[in-house]
């Protein structure tokens, strides 16, 4: 299962108008990739979220905005005298879980964040 990517890095790797430089700098490339494949596998194996490339105040606003969210709900169990409003709740709260998780971490992968963690001991 290759992507775009590889296989136009390979296609450019056989040409033979290409420089041995430029050889050698796709073939590390190449390297990295398969490197990178395989600890993103790991991480994902090991239950570890790979933070996504978020800028800090968005992610800071959106956890603030989602643990509001989540509050209103009121927790994974919520309950509605309406059963299908009730599964629905949980649903958005479920959602609301995973997204809470991705902003967390994106916040967390900020070394101003590390830092105000560091000053509130």
């Amino acid at each position: 299962n290759r992507s775009c990517k590889t296989l136009s890095m390979k296609r450019i790797l056989n040409d033979p108008n290409v420089g041995p430089d430029t050889q050698r700098v796709l073939r590390e490339l190449l390297e990295v990739e398969r490197t990178k494949k395989k600890l993103e596998k790991q991480l994902e194996m090991a239950g570890v979220t790979i933070a996504e490339d978020i800028p800090y105040e968005e992610a800071r606003s959106k956890v603030r905005e989602i643990a509001m969210r989540m509050g209103e709900i009121g927790g994974s169990g919520a309950e509605h005298e309406d059963k299908l409003i009730q599964e629905k709740l949980r649903e958005e709260y479920f959602r609301l879980e995973q997204d809470m998780e991705k902003y967390n971490n994106a916040v967390s992968g900020f070394p101003e964040e590390g830092f105000r963690a560091c000053s509130r001991i």
